[in-house]
């Protein structure tokens, strides 16, 4: 498997952390460097993190307070991005191959994201959908974060989580279509 050597790494991940600053994009990262077990939508998995991102996501999303109420438009959402130690090359020792793992922190409403840990959710986000939003152009942490906020805009309720909370949201996204488009 291809990896960078570390100070190389370390390197590309500064540059791509002053492309998302000159983008407007607060985020806070740390240098972890050692194993964590993240949950995914195939299950918590352990793999080995090099740096952890916590980013403020800049997309037009719902959140829903209580279970019947109508949801309310959220702006500003917040995720950890943990990059692996094999980024950015995509790797076959883990289940996903994604170089990175997402955990959702902030509320949502969401039929592709589970409720954010923040708001005592498992905040998996669905990994099917975000591939296919993004990995053509994952090759920077930008990228990624374009990724999520496109997720976030335009919901697949063919495809809802697990969850009971994500079922419900994709069943008010079929009956409210246009809701976040207005």
């Amino acid at each position: 498997m291809p990896k960078l050597p570390r100070a190389l790494l370390e390197r590309r991940l500064k540059n791509e952390e002053e492309e998302l600053r000159s983008k407007g994009y607060s985020f806070r990262s740390r240098s972890v460097w050692a194993e964590a077990n993240i949950p995914t939508v195939l299950g918590r998995e352990t793999v080995p993190v090099a740096y952890a991102f916590d980013v403020r996501l800049k997309a037009k999303g719902l959140v829903r307070l209580y279970p019947d109420d109508d949801p309310s438009v959220l702006e500003e959402h917040e995720a950890q991005l943990s990059v692996l130690e094999s980024y950015p090359y995509v790797t076959d020792k883990s289940r996903l191959g994604a170089p990175f793992r997402l955990l959702w922190t902030s509320p949502i409403f969401h039929p592709n994201i589970a409720q954010g840990t923040s708001a005592g959710g498992p905040g998996i986000v669905c990994w099917d959908l975000l591939k296919g939003l993004i990995w053509t152009n994952l090759d920077t942490l930008f990228g990624i974060v374009k990724g999520l906020e496109l997720l976030i805009e335009h919901p697949n309720t063919k495809s809802p989580l697990r969850f009971e909370q994500c079922i419900d949201a994709a069943k008010w996204f079929d009956a409210h279509p246009d809701y976040l488009h207005k």
